[in-house]
């Protein structure tokens, strides 16, 4: 079912998403972190299985609470391949035992950390700023949150209603800078294909005395442009190119990295992965590039047919930022779509009339 773009900007929506988001700060000195092991580790990186107690509650620790460690801290990561996180801290605590370091909280998860006299935006100063912008569709992943502009004006592609958007991704961290990104709304399903590549993102550095000063010039330039121009060809391109088996083991594999085993599954299924039989698994790369995959129905799928499915994920799990599934598992999976966006595919123009755009996945999504 379509739905009208006034139906989509539910700004009392927006409002109590961003309150409930659980986003804290918490300044305190290494030494009061306390580790705990969750166990399941598969590999030889201990963080993995890390979980971390401040002040009484565990927290799940992310890479990006890693990677802010080690440059707050100025610990090499390989460090890690050597001394077991326990031992690494121990040392730093004894190190760094007259300064207190911010420690960035969301919901069960510990997602960045800073020196105390490093500058951020307040999370609350950020939502102050969505909501004032009307920014719509707010999604999560670890650091950051993101809102959209939508167009106005209605676009077709190949008979399909779509709006352009702008996002734009803020770190409430303080760890990373802040971006603009082209991206595209399907109205059914209310699907977003967004282009984080560099090709379709700008990054903005902003002062943190006035930290919206850039970002509102920003605002104030949208154009709807060549970003879009970039995203709306490549979407007409990948309904007149079959999917190579390649690429299908690709999405299936970022699937179940991102954690859907479900959604995996119920993928390779519809897409026909195994149509090759068992030797598929022992062919070259190249030569998995050149076969095409086909649906349930015995037709070649297009790489939009995937696209559409990962997106719909990303869509509906982006938005669960009280999940911790949802917001790692939706970013991991972000990244496997924006890869299918600005990658060259392996069979261009191999379908001749293209696909209807819903796909051989129609309008449902297997539940997980």
């Amino acid at each position: 079912m379509t739905r009208s773009l006034s139906e989509i900007k539910d700004l009392a929506a927006t409002t109590k998403k961003l309150e409930s988001a659980n986003i804290q700060y918490k300044h305190y000195p290494v030494e009061a972190l306390k580790l705990g092991f969750k166990g399941g580790c598969k590999n030889t990186d201990l963080r993995k299985s890390v979980s971390i107690q401040i002040d009484g509650e565990e927290y799940s620790t992310t890479n990006r609470f890693w990677k802010s460690f080690s440059s707050s801290l100025g610990v090499v990561d390989g460090v890690f391949n050597l001394f077991t996180p326990e031992e690494v801290m121990k040392r730093v605590a004894e190190r760094e035992k007259d300064n207190v370091f911010r420690f960035t909280t969301q919901g069960d998860n510990l997602v960045g950390m800073g020196g105390q006299g490093k500058k951020y935006i307040k999370y609350d100063d950020i939502a102050e700023w969505l909501i004032a912008n009307k920014m719509e569709d707010i999604q999560f992943s670890h650091g950051c949150v993101q809102g959209y502009i939508t167009d106005e004006k209605l676009m077709k592609i190949n008979g399909e209603d779509f709006h352009t958007r702008t996002g734009f991704r803020v770190p409430f961290d303080g760890i990373s800078s802040a971006s603009q990104f082209a991206s595209l709304l399907r109205l059914v399903c209310l699907n977003g294909m967004v282009g984080f590549s560099r090709s379709l993102s700008v990054p903005h550095n902003v002062s943190h005395d006035n930290p919206f000063l850039t970002l509102n010039r920003a605002i104030s330039n949208i154009q709807f442009g060549e970003g879009h121009e970039l995203l709306i060809n490549k979407m007409k391109e990948m309904q007149v190119s079959a999917i190579s088996l390649a690429e299908a083991q690709f999405i299936s594999h970022g699937l179940r990295k991102s954690g859907y085993e479900g959604h995996a599954d119920f993928f390779e299924e519809i897409m026909n992965v195994n149509h090759y039989g068992v030797e598929s698994k022992s062919m070259k790369k190249e030569r998995l590039k050149s076969l095409p995959c086909q649906d349930r129905k015995g037709k070649m799928a297009s790489v939009y047919d995937a696209l559409n499915y990962i997106t719909q994920i990303t869509s509906r799990e982006g938005s669960k930022y009280f999940s911790t599934k949802g917001i790692h598992g939706a970013t991991m999976l972000r990244a496997v779509g924006n890869e299918l966006i600005t990658k060259d595919l392996d069979l261009p123009d191999m379908l001749e009339n293209g696909r209807d755009f819903e796909g051989v996945f129609g309008l449902k999504l297997k539940k997980e």
